[in-house]
């Protein structure tokens, strides 16, 4: 007799081939050809890699009903979500988490499956764990190598698999622990990377306390998952409705005997089938993400289904329907802005600019509809910024000078544009800025060069800017950076009336996520200085990204803020490595404006700062 502990390896039996043709599409011939297919799309793409044989395709198959396209997605998907967690899960072994499973019933599977068929897996997220001795990681990695083991039965690839999380003596002591970062992990994974049938998750015994957890998972939740999720508390007949007593134990009101057992008579099981866990560590890939650069020398990097770089050519289709409906553009209207602007500029003492250069004048234009008197306006007020700070707008900011701020990921663009094809841009002011590493000066920095950058490109001259301000894991460390100085210094950058103040570029909207609690302390201190432009602009969505989505695009944004573009997350340094290619065009930059006064200011400000002892980087041309 087979143990209660073990898994079943049998070939399908006729009861479920029947059920696997009815619910999965599964006849010969289906899946002849969707194994075809399948191998053919995996085996023709050089970034990842899987095994091919019919018993691994069919694997990743079977979720999808046989659909290839839709397995290929997924297999897509399973590669980037290990590669953006390879830090837990690159080589994971069952020994790596022996302790956890043998000495602490965090997590367990019913010895029995359920009236249909489905393996129940059930984790004690109450009192009996101790985030103490079972971190949230490692509680991942237990039920990444629960999910492998489980690929190996047929008969749970057909019938799926069940959740009981039980919450039973929950206190803040766990729920500390249940961080947005832990949710999003878990739930990308169980949305986006898993290939197994999640037919139910059942939560029981959950306390007053549980309102907490749940407000934490909420928004990342989609409705799919979101209609097989139910809520119990300590009403087992409400659970019944969906698994009888029969198939239950004591513990939920059911017939069968207790749970007296745990993750510990399970490991044996898991540990046995370690080849096979090995194959899988083994069947993915992701070629690494790199600058390439096309038959012009144009760099980009290709990210998912999307590449990101700079947009440098002139306008076209959409966006040039965009410019006439929204800006008024016309070769008329631009001939004769033009005309004016160079008069103006002409009759404006020490101020050096390439005036016969129209696209470097069209981008001060084109904020302003044309308006040459506007565009003007704007123009001296943002070169004499730079006269006025010439350590956040001098000769230093350039993407070598800041290298170090994008190499942090402080700074990311995606390479997508929003709904009104406004560039995106993503400041991670929480966890990913060390302040020491990075200081506010530099930050600063940072959005001079990304602001130059949008100037550069004239589809974000029509379609704008948008900013995502992610500020999860923002700390009092993080605040004592901001002066109400240094607070005004950065409204009045990004702050316009009609009269844009400095930065010349159509700012479409910021849109604070995961912002803290403590968020409201650095929110009193920009608030006074902010007028009704930048209000209107303004957008806090805390872990709500269905808002989000509904502001940029869903179609714009990667998955990680529940959009549905095929986006993984790409090093920094990569980003850095591209704008290198730019650095001299940067430098260039650097010959416009007041260039006596800058000149004048920049060596001062370097002296200041070297009698401070303030480190100052020199920029050398890229070769």
């Amino acid at each position: 007799m087979a143990s209660p502990f073990s898994l079943n390896l049998a070939p399908l039996s006729p009861e479920l081939q029947k059920r696997a043709e009815v619910e999965l599409r599964e006849t010969p011939e289906i899946v002849a050809a969707a194994i075809l297919e399948l191998r053919e799309l995996v085996e023709n793409d050089d970034t990842i890699y899987f095994k091919t044989d019919d018993k691994i395709l069919i694997m990743y198959l079977r979720p999808c009903k046989f659909y290839a396209k839709s397995a290929y997605e997924l297999m897509k998907r399973i590669a980037a979500f290990r590669e953006k967690h390879k830090d837990i899960l690159e080589n994971l072994l069952p020994s790596d988490e022996r302790t956890a499973f043998t000495e602490y019933g965090v997590v367990t599977v019913l010895k029995d499956r359920d009236h249909k068929g489905r393996r129940v897996l059930v984790v004690n997220s109450g009192s009996a764990w101790d985030p103490s001795k079972v971190t949230t990681d490692q509680l991942f990695r237990m039920f990444y190598l629960i999910h492998e083991a489980a690929l190996l039965e047929e008969e749970t690839q057909v019938n799926g698999v069940v959740v009981i999380m039980d919450y039973d003596g929950l206190g803040m002591k766990q729920v500390k622990c249940l961080t947005p970062a832990f949710s999003m992990k878990l739930l990308g994974f169980i949305q986006e990377a898993m290939p197994l049938r999640l037919k139910e998750v059942h939560m029981v015994k959950q306390p007053f306390v549980f309102n907490m957890v749940w407000q934490i998972f909420k928004p990342f939740i989609k409705e799919k998952l979101k209609n097989r999720i139910h809520f119990h508390g300590s009403k087992m007949a409400s659970l019944h409705k969906f698994i009888p007593p029969t198939h239950l134990p004591k513990d939920y009101d059911g017939v069968l005997p207790a749970i007296n057992y745990s993750g510990k008579e399970w490991y044996p099981v898991i540990e046995e089938h370690i080849e096979h866990i090995k194959m899988l560590n083994r069947n993915w890939h992701v070629m690494p993400i790199c600058v390439e650069t096309d038959n012009d020398g144009v760099p980009f990097v290709t990210l998912g289904s999307h590449q990101l770089r700079l947009d440098l050519e002139d306008i076209s289709g959409e966006f040039e329907e965009r410019a006439k409906t929204e800006l008024l553009e016309t070769p008329e209207r631009i001939q004769e802005g033009l005309k004016k602007f160079r008069e103006l500029i002409n009759a404006e003492k020490g101020l050096n600019l390439p005036i016969d250069d129209d696209k470097f004048l069209l981008k001060f234009l084109r904020p302003f509809k044309c308006n040459a008197e506007q565009a003007f306006k704007m123009m001296k007020k943002f070169y004499r910024f730079k006269v006025k700070n010439p350590k956040y707008g001098g000769l230093h900011v350039t993407p070598e000078g800041v290298r170090h701020v994008f190499d942090s990921e402080v700074f990311m663009f995606l390479p997508t544009r929003s709904l009104y094809g406004g560039r995106i841009m993503i400041i991670n002011a929480g966890t990913k800025w060390k302040p020491k590493e990075v200081p506010l000066v530099d930050m600063f920095r940072s959005i001079m060069v990304s602001i130059e950058i949008a100037m550069m490109e004239p589809k974000t001259q029509v379609g704008g800017a948008n900013v995502i301000i992610d500020l999860e894991g923002l700390s009092l460390t993080h605040v004592y950076q901001f002066s109400p100085s240094m607070a005004k210094l950065i409204v009045d950058w990004v702050q316009p009336t009609w009269l844009q103040e400095c930065a010349p570029v159509r700012l479409r909207g910021i849109h604070i996520i995961n912002q803290p609690y403590l968020f409201s302390m650095l929110y009193a201190l920009f608030k006074p200085f902010l007028g009704e432009y930048l209000k209107k602009r303004l957008s806090f969505h805390g872990t709500d990204y269905k808002s989000l989505c509904d502001k940029i695009g869903e179609s714009s944004l990667p998955r990680k803020f529940a959009g549905t573009a095929d986006i993984p997350d790409y090093p920094g340094s990569i980003f850095s490595e591209m704008l290198f290619y730019y650095q001299n065009k940067f430098q260039d930059f650097y010959n416009y404006g007041y260039i006596a006064e800058l000149n004048d200011n920049q060596l001062i400000s370097d002296e200041s700062a070297k009698s401070n002892g303030t480190s100052i980087k020199t920029c050398s041309k890229a070769g």
